[in-house]
């Protein structure tokens, strides 16, 4: 998991950090966002691996998420296509954490569905804070999640 976190961080900084510079003509539909979905996609597959330990689950993971990542070039991609397609990776890797332990589940699933919303309720209620709001809500996130590899 660390290593898909890894692999994800260059794809991310290097899309916000061009954000922050606004060096792109549209924030949603350019390469570097869909470079940063991609390499969540790709990485969700590994936390299916991680959160369970079945080398199979992750293999079946992979290949569909694999999917998704490619589906995010074309041009029939949209931005909630997506996102959709993300929500469905975590969902992929948080529902066997709750055969494992409830709380733990609805904690991940709990600290996710805030993070969106602050991501969904941007221009509304965050003030334009809203992706800051969802990258913070990630650490407690992760860290629920690597509680539960820790101790299963």
């Amino acid at each position: 998991m660390v290593v898909s976190i890894l692999g994800h961080t260059p794809c991310s900084f290097i899309y916000h950090a061009r954000q922050c510079l606004r060096l792109d003509e549209d924030p949603i539909e350019n390469k570097w966002r869909r470079l940063d979905q991609a390499s969540i996609n790709v990485c969700s597959a590994a936390y299916c691996f991680a959160t369970t330990g079945i080398w199979w689950y992750g293999l079946v993971a992979l290949v569909w998420k694999l999917n998704h990542a490619i589906d995010i070039w074309r041009p029939t991609s949209d931005a909630t296509k997506r996102r959709t397609h993300i929500f469905l990776g975590a969902l992929l890797y948080l529902l066997p954490i709750a055969f494992v332990d409830v709380a733990r589940f609805y904690n991940a699933l709990g600290l996710l569905v805030a993070g969106c919303a602050c991501f969904a309720l941007n221009k509304r209620f965050c003030r334009g804070y809203g992706s800051a709001l969802f990258h913070i809500s990630m650490a407690p996130y992760h860290a629920v999640i690597l509680d539960h590899i820790a101790f299963s």
